[in-house]
């Protein structure tokens, strides 16, 4: 018989109910996005963007940590097979994985006790736990959830008696290994379970199930395999600056907090910290109080073998990481009570007589779930939380100040990273991101913050990449470009960088080397749109205007929010005379950003040529109401006013234009036009004569300069001009009638 089958026939109307719930309680999960880890484990991890092989060579590797949980790589593979970077797929994957966990959970239970109800009760319990929201919504975190269905996958098919029911448990402790490494304990947690349901003894648990047992701890080959590299590197054993003893000391304070979690769950952290350095004489009360706990769980598993079970459950299921063998990076976390909260539920469930208090616990624990789940849905919010809870945490300090910058708040993220830099002055991330921050606000000392970074790390890329931007906006392009170079060769996949040696190599005219750079970009980063264009950018300068909309189409397409791609989609459409589609374009960027001049001015431009001249007239000024100062603007609303017979508002505009751009040839040549038109010969001229001026090979600007000048009565002039314009243009007829005029009107004399 199948398995799930099997289990469903069991009770399918609780296990409905326990999928429904677990649905209404995570529900609201589903639009959360991604956080911590999820972007180096997810966003810009390469190994996921292919399905095949489910582990790859340690050294070929990007995110080695996730590429040694090969169940946990695949399922997030075929997430970003679906769905790209679309998190609620990612979502409905970890909900599904808890509600499944939550049934394994009700079927052990319904098969270690007669009393169905202990079996719901603890699933419920354990189910609507806000201590588990942290592996539901933390997507990366679904090691945790993988990895906890394979252990109570193991356990129920080694409570079945068979040899499909071995296989199965075999099958589901390998499993499990591929998962995560807390699985090396599940042969152990099984050879418990059958000596309190069954064996009598550990003895006679081995000698009546040889084949079980050996296939169990066969599975311990697999993890030993998956560690031989060491993926976790400097984050986890002996020897990388945290000593045991001192670990076990943070773990005595740690583990009491888990506890006082499961009775009340506050606070809920996303980041505990690093450990911390304790004397014994600090943590003694939380010492002994485990102690006891652990005694008074070994006294119960020798005298109620069911009962001891489900507390020692607790503390072999948390060995692993939180005994003796540090955890550099995390003293804690709530995702790792995920498992060893069955053990409590059960035990809580065991009392019969406390059912409606535990059914009512549940109720008011969904409630704290949910609104913990809206929480991971605003970073800024599930930060503020972790700072509120532990203001020490310099992680948990430069993590808000980071939420901050991506919500835009850079005067508010600022102080964020000066607390963490005063717990932990050589925190080369939060130097880094304080002069991004400080770089937004336009403060000359973000550089020195990079280099501090620099000097703490020097192989940290994004500050390589970031002080060579604030050295572009200082004019120091060599100096940029090499820092830029030295981000790539550090991190071969940083598109970033190579998309600013691209810039860089363009703006220098090495066209070659910059497609050669945006090309690198988007191997490592597909859907990075604003290498597409800048790539786009580049081929358009050489009149490449088809491959141009190829790059600014992906551009869109990927990131559709990016008004880059909009706007310099709508120009090259323009250009190759596809008026219609640019304007969907123009559009398209002026719902992204209204506060820039440039998309109502070219799309004033765009609809007045199709003819829309009222609709261009608006764009042109809802323009200048976003930036006054624009001569462009002021000139070509000018001009379409004069051709609309609005002499005296283009000749204004006219005037604004030439306000703010003196030089401007078109704007003396158009005001001086039209003041002749108008016969206000004397205010022409001196426009005139700056066209002359500023463009004295240009016959029709002599050849106007003397009209006005005749009409001035200034024959003699007039005749030098027409002769200059003659000159430029022999064969120029206009010119030459004129001057046949002017030189009658000097023989005319006055």
């Amino acid at each position: 018989m199948n398995i799930l089958r099997h289990i469903a026939s069991v009770a399918p109307i609780p296990l409905l109910v326990l999928a429904l719930v677990g649905i209404g309680i995570y529900a609201n999960s589903l639009a959360g996005p991604f956080v911590f880890d999820d972007y180096d484990a997810i966003v810009n991890n390469g190994d996921i963007r292919q399905l095949w092989p489910l582990w790859r060579a340690p050294e070929a590797s990007e995110r080695p940590s996730i590429n040694s949980r090969p169940l946990v790589r695949l399922s997030l593979a075929l997430n970003y097979a679906v769905g790209g970077l679309e998190t609620a797929g990612y979502h409905v994957v970890n909900i599904a994985l808890h509600i499944g966990c939550a049934l394994a959970l009700y079927a052990l239970l319904a098969r270690s006790s007669a009393k169905s109800g202990l079996a719901f009760c603890g699933t419920l319990l354990w189910l609507a736990h806000p201590l588990n929201t942290q592996v539901v919504n933390y997507i990366t975190q679904r090691s945790e959830s993988l990895m906890a269905l394979c252990y109570l996958g193991t356990l129920y098919c080694a409570a079945r008696r068979g040899a499909r029911w071995t296989v199965g448990a075999v099958v589901c402790c390998g499993l499990g290994m591929a998962s995560k490494e807390v699985m090396v304990t599940a042969p152990v947690a099984v050879w418990l379970y059958d000596r309190a349901w069954g064996a009598g003894s550990l003895a006679t648990a081995l000698r009546t199930r040889p084949g079980l047992y050996a296939g169990l701890a066969a599975c311990w080959g697999i993890l030993a395999a998956l560690m031989a590299s060491a993926p976790h590197g400097a984050s986890v054993g002996f020897g990388q600056g945290v000593e045991p003893w001192q670990y076990l000391l943070n773990q005595c304070q740690v583990v009491v907090g888990y506890l006082g979690k499961f009775a009340w769950p506050d606070p809920l952290l996303l980041d505990y910290g690093r450990p911390q350095v304790l004397a014994a004489s600090a943590v003694w009360p939380q010492a002994v109080l485990l102690l006891l706990l652990l005694g008074g769980s070994v006294w119960l598993a020798w005298r109620r073998p069911q009962v001891g079970f489900c507390a020692l459950f607790f503390f072999l299921v948390l060995a692993p990481t939180s005994s003796v063998v540090p955890v550099v990076n995390e003293v804690g976390a709530d995702r790792r009570v995920y498992l060893p909260l069955c053990g409590l539920c059960a035990l809580v469930a065991l009392a019969d007589r406390w059912r409606k208090w535990v059914l009512a616990a549940a109720g008011v624990l969904a409630i704290i779930a949910i609104g913990r789940n809206e929480v991971y849905r605003d970073p800024i919010a599930l930060w503020r939380a972790d700072v509120a809870a532990l203001p020490g945490n310099y992680r948990a300090q430069n993590n808000l100040g980071l939420a901050l910058i991506g919500a835009g708040q850079m005067r508010e993220a600022v102080p964020h990273f000066q607390h963490a830099l005063k717990i932990e002055p050589g925190f080369a991330e939060a130097h880094n991101n304080l002069g991004l921050a400080l770089a937004k606000l336009g403060h000359a000392e973000a550089s020195e913050h990079y280099r501090r970074a620099l000097a703490e790390n020097p192989a940290y890329a994004s500050a390589h990449n970031n002080l060579g931007t604030a050295l572009v906006a200082a004019g120091d392009s060599s100096g940029a470009l090499w820092h830029f170079r030295q981000a790539v060769a550090i991190d071969s996949d940083f598109a970033s960088a190579y998309n600013n040696v691209g810039l860089l190599l363009a703006g220098a005219g090495d066209r070659q080397g910059a497609e050669a750079h945006y090309r690198r970009a988007l191997a490592a980063h597909p859907d990075f749109g604003q290498a597409h264009v800048n790539w786009g950018l580049l081929v358009a300068a050489a009149g490449r205007w088809e491959e141009a909309l190829g790059h600014y189409r992906r551009a869109a397409a990927v990131e559709p929010n990016l008004f880059a791609a909009h706007f310099n989609l709508g120009t090259a459409l323009e250009e190759v005379g596809r008026g219609r589609a640019a304007e969907r374009a123009y559009r398209a960027a002026l719902a992204l950003d209204s506060t820039l001049y440039q998309v109502p001015y070219r799309l004033g431009l765009l609809v007045t040529a199709q003819g829309r001249v009222d609709e261009g007239l608006a764009q042109l000024r809802r323009a200048l109401v976003l930036d006054p100062a624009q001569a462009e603007v002021h000139f070509h609303l000018g001009r379409i006013l004069v051709r609309a017979d609005s002499l005296a508002q283009g000749v204004a505009h006219y005037r604004q234009a030439l306000a703010a751009a003196p030089e401007m040839v078109e704007g003396h040549y158009n005001l001086g036009t039209v003041l002749l038109r108008q016969g206000r010969a004397e205010e022409a001229l001196p426009h005139l004569r700056a066209v002359a001026a500023l463009q004295p090979q240009l016959a029709v600007a002599r050849n106007n300069l003397g009209i006005a000048l005749q009409l001035a009565g200034r024959s003699a002039e007039a005749v030098d001009e027409f002769r200059r314009a003659l000159a430029l243009r022999p064969d120029y007829a206009d010119a030459r009638e004129n001057l046949a005029v002017a030189l009658k009107a000097v023989k005319a004399g006055p």
